[in-house]
């Protein structure tokens, strides 16, 4: 058979730990049990979790007769939205009902056959039967090889814990300073009282509006300061000229 593609709705939610118990019981017909040896992988499971399967897990390893209920502890990287069974035996698994019950106590009915406490008899249609991959006779191959089960969408082993806001930015306070090159056409010649020279600050890769820097005329060989607060501490600064002449300097620095 052909496994449907994983479905997954929203974005991926970090690895959290999700425990439960993964149960099914048996159909009570003949042949629905299993009868592989005892400590071999019989039944194997699958978790889609985030839109991607886990590798198998054992989920049945024992014995079983036709009416038993199997039971396996899991603890996954997060509360999946489908299963997939395998069939490594050498024969069928027939079983009426599939279910999780959740840590905190929450049962999951996943599969339930109408006929309670039954099931019913393979068939070519049938959802209740999965056929070995391997199979030691020809009886059984127009069984599925494979069963898929979505959880209710509505239903979670293990909703994902609350997400803690990430705390404010702390605020960074500091005095932004240049020295004015000693050299002929260096300072600025602005008119006293508009924006003469502008800044911006990178703070965590968002650069910060232009706020102005330099607002007076300044001479060759003069320093300038100026306090700043912005959202957190900036990486990087931008300079723009908006005077009608060059502005030279030898040196940039800040002081908290």
């Amino acid at each position: 058979t052909t496994t449907p593609p994983p479905t997954t709705a929203g974005p991926p939610v970090p690895p959290y730990a999700c425990s439960f118990t993964l149960k099914a019981a048996t159909s009570i017909y003949q042949y629905a049990g299993v009868a592989q040896v005892d400590g071999e992988p019989n039944i194997l499971v699958e978790f889609l979790i985030n839109g991607k399967w886990t590798a198998p897990y054992w989920f049945i390893h024992t014995p079983l007769a036709p009416g038993d209920t199997v039971s396996m502890d899991y603890v996954l990287d997060g509360s999946p939205t489908q299963i997939r069974f395998t069939n490594e035996q050498k024969d069928v698994w027939g079983f009426w009902k599939i279910w999780i019950e959740g840590s905190n106590g929450k049962t999951i009915t996943i599969a339930e056959h109408p006929k309670t406490g039954e099931g019913e008899k393979p068939h070519p249609d049938t959802l209740w039967w999965i056929e070995s991959a391997s199979p030691n006779q020809q009886t059984w191959n127009y069984l599925p090889t494979e069963r898929v089960f979505a959880l209710p969408a509505a239903e979670m082993p293990c909703p994902p814990p609350p997400t803690t806001p990430a705390p404010p930015p702390t605020p960074c306070t500091f005095v932004l300073s240049a020295g004015i090159a000693d050299h002929k056409y260096a300072g600025v010649m602005g008119v006293v009282g508009e924006n003469n020279v502008e800044v911006e600050f990178l703070v965590n890769g968002v650069w910060s509006s232009r706020q102005w820097f330099i607002n007076k005329s300044l001479a060759p060989g003069a320093t300038t300061s100026k306090t700043f607060t912005t959202p957190g501490s900036p990486s990087a600064l931008r300079f723009t000229n908006l005077q009608k002449d060059v502005w030279g300097f030898w040196k940039i620095w800040l002081k908290a």
